[in-house]
């Protein structure tokens, strides 16, 4: 009959591998740097700011401040842009009280 009040009900031993120092220095050394530039170098990617001249497509993020939404329209309207697609999550705050339940139809 074994103890149930004893660590065995409610604990295990278990082994865990981890990293030796010279492992972590490793990734110190050449994944953190590497991680760093290509954090650098993706924003020019991911924010694009220099838009396609004849794109016929407008995407704008629904949570995007009103001034930006107006210089989207604006672009398409100059460069004859066919649709302007916009994108959301649902609201955070006012979702109740709100007739739109998203960013993107707000």
């Amino acid at each position: 009959m074994s103890d149930s009040s004893g660590p065995g009900r409610w604990f295990r031993h278990r082994t865990v591998t981890l990293p030796t120092w010279r492992t972590w220095l490793l990734l110190c050394v050449t994944v953190l740097p590497a991680s760093l530039w290509l954090l650098r170098q993706s924003y020019g990617w991911l924010a694009v700011t220099a838009p396609v001249a004849d794109a016929k497509y407008v995407v704008v993020e629904g949570w995007a401040a009103d001034g930006v939404v107006k210089k989207a329209l604006a672009w398409a309207q100059e460069h004859d842009a066919k649709i302007i697609f916009t994108t959301g999550i649902p609201m955070d705050q006012g979702q109740l009280i709100s007739p739109y339940p998203t960013y993107a139809e707000l």
